[in-house]
């Protein structure tokens, strides 16, 4: 026998009677939340999904009443740093709704904020691994950031108010130190965050060598903004960039994957210009205290070349005086010498010449003629050296008073002579 054919509200009524006689309880179910929208009546919609590889496997609406949602969120919010928003993985109790018009759906009454810190951790957490598994995480820091980084690649918005205060820092500063800035326009929050973030960087990257440094700035924005920041996507890119990054995305409690891949993180736009500020007059500064060094070194050696110039000065003052002195008394050790031998030889010529004037007085004629001896000649020659014969010549006869001059007539050998 053919079964009565229900009406289609009776057969919704059975459906919702079977699942609220066998799925009565609340149940925990791990979901991603996805087209979340708010009502005006406070109400909060939204598909929880469940995905593989990106596809979505299993599907169904679900609902935040007004008076759960305004509760739920806030301290949802304060556990986790989190707002309720799409593509963020949570764990929440549900109890099953069906409605004759609208279908099933889910009502969700709790959640637990520790099961979503532990995805937002465990995700962090395999995003590091792949970067230290690719030598991709100390890639940037390890780059020599310029000693004047004057030439500023920034990746944000111009509406954004941290560019503003970071320019605002940089072109103020109170050295009067010049930069270069050309920003890359870049959303920086929601979903096109990362491509356009990326593209940014490609940008640069293919001027990479007009430009010193880049900055990231993002001006202010809620906890669930930074989740952009913690991607593999960009944690890769920075690493791999050619010229050092500076994160100053406006945070002062957590440190993203961005900032961990970076060269350098600072907290604020401001102070990302103050470090490229201080980076600078760290430069002049060391100059100043290399020249400082440098003279304060030259005039050290030019005082020891100057006490060493004095003593040598002294030793060769003293050293000449010496010399001097040792010559003075060798000239009076000679001047001495030759004094003793010149009287010593004046002495002599003075004995020989007496000797000679007594060998002379001993013959001088005078004496021998006062002693009656007279001394003849022949031709101005002693008559016993003249060889020949004599007869017939001059005889000149030498006496104490008179000159006989007188005729040889004959001449006669003595004996023995």
């Amino acid at each position: 026998m053919q079964q009565r054919p229900y009406t289609l509200l009776e057969f919704t009524r059975h459906i919702k009677n079977v699942l609220n006689r066998e799925i009565g309880d609340e149940y925990w179910v791990i979901a991603e939340i996805g087209d979340l929208k708010l009502h005006g009546s406070g109400h909060c919609y939204m598909e929880l999904l469940e995905k593989r590889e990106q596809h979505i496997t299993s599907k169904i609406r679900a609902t935040i009443w007004s008076s759960t949602y305004q509760n739920l969120a806030p301290w949802f919010k304060n556990e986790t740093g989190e707002e309720l928003r799409n593509g963020l993985k949570i764990l929440v109790a549900v109890r099953v709704n069906f409605h004759e018009v609208y279908g099933m759906s889910l009502n969700v009454t709790k959640i637990d904020p520790s099961f979503t810190l532990g995805e937002r951790a465990k995700k962090r957490k395999e995003v590091l691994e792949r970067l230290t598994a690719e030598n991709l995480l100390n890639r940037n820091r390890e780059l020599q950031i310029a000693l004047v980084p004057s030439r500023v690649a920034v990746i944000s918005s111009s509406q954004a108010a941290g560019f503003e205060d970071f320019m605002n820092q940089l072109h103020g500063n109170r050295y009067g130190y010049h930069f270069q800035v050309q920003l890359f326009q870049a959303v920086l929050q929601g979903d096109r965050a990362i491509s356009s973030i990326s593209e940014a960087m490609r940008e640069i990257q293919q001027f990479s060598s007009n430009f010193d440094v880049i900055v990231w700035i993002r001006g202010g924005g809620s906890q669930l903004d930074l989740d952009t920041f913690d991607s593999y996507e960009l944690g890769s890119i920075i690493a791999r960039s050619e010229l050092p990054v500076i994160t100053g995305i406006g945070h002062q409690r957590d440190e993203t994957i961005a900032d961990i891949v970076a060269h350098t993180r600072m907290k604020t736009p401001t102070a990302a210009a103050e470090f490229l500020i201080k980076t600078i007059l760290t430069f002049e500064e060391n100059i100043v205290r290399g020249y400082d060094r440098i003279e304060s070194l030259a005039r050290s050696n030019i005082n020891i070349a100057q006490i060493r110039t004095d003593k040598l000065f002294g030793r060769l003052e003293l050293l000449s005086t010496r010399i001097v002195e040792r010559q003075q008394s060798i000239v009076g050790q000679i001047e001495n010498r030759l004094k003793y031998s010149f009287k010593e030889q004046f002495n002599k010529a003075i004995h020989h010449l007496n000797l000679i004037e007594s060998n002379i007085d001993k013959h001088n004629p005078e004496l021998i003629f006062k002693k009656g001896y007279t001394y003849s000649t022949v031709d101005g020659s002693p008559v016993d050296k003249i060889e020949g014969p004599l007869e017939g010549k001059e005889l000149v006869t030498l006496g104490q008073k008179k000159v006989i001059y007188s005729r040889i007539s004959k001449t006669q050998k003595r004996n023995g002579g």
